[in-house]
């Protein structure tokens, strides 16, 4: 197995016409892995349904539930995966990555999704004394602004965004990455929270398994990125904001780097309570000002209905 991930899959594994060459990401939901197509001679990153906390791999690379009493689960988390590839393969816009095809192989599911070359936004914040200039800022604004109204008018959210969930090539465009939806669906069926959220970008309400949740969530874990890149610290965990908040607004903290209205719109994306927020990005766009022109959104472009491919 790879050093980076005891379940993962061998590095020069063969999965029909990909050849796995690298672990790029694994948590608690699954594993994705840098891979060669060998067909279209390109790098592509696919993604294995692996739900560490039911299901393991054998030695001769099967994925099998970890006991009888899991394999319903198992196979219900399996089908929402395929469910969201299937749904997020239907369009393509510019901040989003496009998902290209999705298959079931040993025992579990897989979607392929486009490699994008650059560094995640949790990367370049790791670099030591690293905050995001303006301008920098302005860009992933508005590149997470536009690609979460095209997911939000097809009635999906995304659920986990994230400093490492957002990409940003090495031409500048930020682009979204690993949706979150099938994870939260799984942890509402379980009844568990492990490995579904991320303390200090999630929202009150995704700690409450019945919490309801809307764009307004979205926006929250959107405004709490672009906190962490203004200020180069995460504001405070939600659970931690119940009661006396210890939130500092940026609007005063950040003053003397930034546009007003942008630290504004960011704190008020914030706001605790989920009905004190924006409720749509349609809503929330204006409060930028000019720190974000109004642009029209680039259009999402609606694909035929897929049919999973055999590896």
């Amino acid at each position: 197995m790879t050093a980076e991930h005891e379940q993962a899959l061998p590095v020069g594994t063969r999965l029909g016409d990909y050849r796995l060459d690298a672990v790029i990401g694994h948590g608690g939901f699954g594993i994705t892995y840098r891979a060669f197509d060998t067909q279209l001679a390109k790098f592509v990153a696919i993604k294995e349904y692996l739900p560490v906390e039911f299901a393991l791999r054998r030695p001769d690379g099967e994925v099998v539930p970890r006991g009888a009493r899991y394999s319903d689960d198992f196979a219900w988390g399996r089908d929402r995966f395929l469910d969201e590839a299937r749904a997020l393969a239907r369009f393509r816009h510019p901040h989003i990555v496009p998902v290209l095809r999705y298959f079931e192989a040993h025992g579990t599911a897989y979607t392929v999704m486009e490699f994008e070359d650059g560094s995640s936004v949790s990367q370049l914040l790791r670099q030591q004394g690293r905050r995001f200039q303006p301008d920098e800022v302005k860009r992933l604004a508005e590149g997470l602004l536009s690609g979460l109204a095209a997911v939000h008018a097809q009635g999906f959210l995304h659920r986990d965004i994230k400093p490492s969930n957002v990409i940003i090539r090495r031409d500048g465009v930020p682009i979204l990455i690993d949706f979150g939806a099938a994870r939260q669906a799984m942890g509402g069926r379980t009844r568990t929270l492990t490995g579904i959220l991320t303390p200090q970008y999630a929202p009150i309400e995704q700690y409450a398994l019945d919490g309801k949740q809307g764009p307004w969530s979205d926006i929250y874990s959107t405004a709490a990125v672009l906190h962490h890149a203004i200020a180069g610290f995460a504001p405070p965990d939600a659970a931690s904001r119940v009661g006396t908040d210890p939130y500092r607004p940026l609007a005063v903290t950040q003053a003397d780097r930034f546009d007003g209205a942008l630290l504004a719109a960011v704190d008020r994306g914030l706001a605790f309570a989920p009905e004190q927020r924006p409720q749509t990005i349609e809503a929330w766009r204006p409060m930028f000002g000019a720190a974000l022109p109004r642009v029209e959104d680039a259009p999402t472009e609606r694909l035929p209905h897929l049919q999973p491919s055999t590896p």
